[in-house]
């Protein structure tokens, strides 16, 4: 076998069935390990959208509930099977979708937005595409619909639902996608 990969087996390392049993057995256990890890950070995300990130707003049922949903999700995603493809891409979603509470709980304030970037930072460590496609397809998702909520002035128990705290438009989440698609994109190929 020579040195030259596919681009399929660049961006799908997990996947490629010419890996040899020694590095499948350790992918395996590295993603096993990286879930045990994004599940606790996953924890301090919850402790967070339920407190600190609440404050401002008093939006402590959002970070309580929503923050609850969501970490609940990806506990089971991993308790389910530990390590699997499921577990990644759920976990992967569940930061995004962490990123998506604190925003609405400030309000769509930008700097919030700092989350995404920095969550996407996090998924590095598992070594697979997957996980970040579901982080990235997730928030891309978050976008258009609170874009269009906060376009049509959509509240939810008389809270307005905001993806961006100084207007919104097609045009923001345009460039906001360009950001994510080129940072999913380095990030893939790590």
């Amino acid at each position: 076998m020579t040195n030259d990969l596919t681009l399929k087996q660049k961006l799908f390392p997990a996947y490629d069935a010419h890996k040899s049993d020694a590095v499948r057995t350790n992918l395996e256990q590295s993603f096993v390990d990286t879930d045990k890890f994004m599940i606790k950070l996953l924890l301090i995300h919850w402790i967070v959208a339920a407190t600190i990130s609440a404050v401002t707003y008093g939006t402590y049922l959002l970070g309580v509930v929503g923050g609850g949903l969501a970490f609940g999700l990806a506990y089971a995603g991993y308790k389910s099977n530990p390590g699997s493809v499921w577990s990644r891409i759920t976990i992967g979603a569940t930061f995004m979708v962490f990123s998506g509470i604190y925003i609405q709980q400030q309000m769509g304030q930008i700097e919030m937005h700092f989350h995404i970037f920095t969550a996407l930072a996090f998924l590095i460590k598992y070594k697979d595409i997957a996980p970040v496609l579901s982080a990235a397809t997730t928030i891309a998702v978050h976008h258009v619909l609170f874009n269009l909520a906060q376009t049509y002035d959509f509240a939810l128990a008389g809270t307005p639902l905001l993806v961006f705290n100084y207007g919104c438009g097609w045009d923001i989440v345009a460039v906001h996608a360009a950001f994510v698609v080129i940072e999913s994109a380095v990030i893939s190929t790590i």
